[in-house]
């Protein structure tokens, strides 16, 4: 006779050992700081804000905005809104043209001052969803990245998404595999902070791996379908 075994989703996995988290916190002497903000958070639509801020980005921004188009997550759970910030060149009409014929809501601002700060904080007052994530102009996205943010994320969590450079269609650095080579400590993707977010990560894939079920943390290699989205 043979047991079966079951194998679950790793969100499956992560929505499990994230239900443990809350209880925990919400039982715990900080609970009353620690949701003081849910009930705002839950009030707001299900679904995800992008914030783009833009400085001269008309040479670089074609595969976003093609990204864009193609996400998996339906259109009415999404927004962009494009902060662009002393541009001169033809950014403005790139993103005009964008929310007039791509059916995803688009908020556009324009401040002639170039501060990219300045522009992510304005177009984070404008942003309607219960989660956002902040976009470059220069980047494009996997097609389910949208999707899995929305399922991941919740009012205690920060979903941490990978980021693969490419130069001219080639792989040139895996920020992932940077990390999980030179440790958590020394791994300064961006700035010091982000080893906070590291560190939540590395708790919850251990308590992945210790929980006996199978998962992929770091998919590899990227599928064509995720670079080379249709036109």
């Amino acid at each position: 006779m043979t047991a079966s075994t079951t194998v679950h989703r790793p969100e499956e996995v992560i929505a499990g050992l994230r239900a443990a988290l809350l209880r925990a916190e919400r039982n715990g002497p900080d609970a009353a700081r620690l949701f003081a903000h849910e009930a705002e958070y839950l009030a707001a639509p299900d679904g995800i804000s992008i914030v783009v801020p833009v400085h001269n980005g008309a040479a670089e921004m074609g595969p976003l905005l093609l990204s864009l188009r193609n996400q998996s997550l339906a259109r009415n759970r999404f927004e962009v809104v494009f902060a662009l910030n002393g541009c001169t060149d033809g950014s403005r009409a790139m993103v005009d043209d964008f929310a007039a014929i791509s059916g995803v809501a688009t908020v556009v601002l324009d401040d002639p001052v170039p501060s990219v700060a300045r522009a992510r904080n304005a177009a984070l007052q404008r942003v309607r969803f219960r989660q956002t994530t902040f976009v470059d102009h220069d980047d494009h996205l996997s097609r389910d990245y949208l999707a899995e943010c929305v399922v991941l994320g919740d009012c205690r969590s920060v979903v941490v998404a990978n980021i693969v450079k490419l130069e001219g269609g080639n792989l040139v650095e895996d920020y992932a595999q940077t990390v999980v080579a030179h440790g958590f400590e020394t791994s300064h993707v961006h700035g010091p902070h982000d080893i906070d977010l590291c560190y939540r990560t590395a708790l919850l894939h251990k308590s992945e791996r210790d929980s006996c079920c199978e998962s992929s943390v770091v998919a590899g290699p990227h599928e064509q379908t995720d670079i080379t989205y249709l036109q």
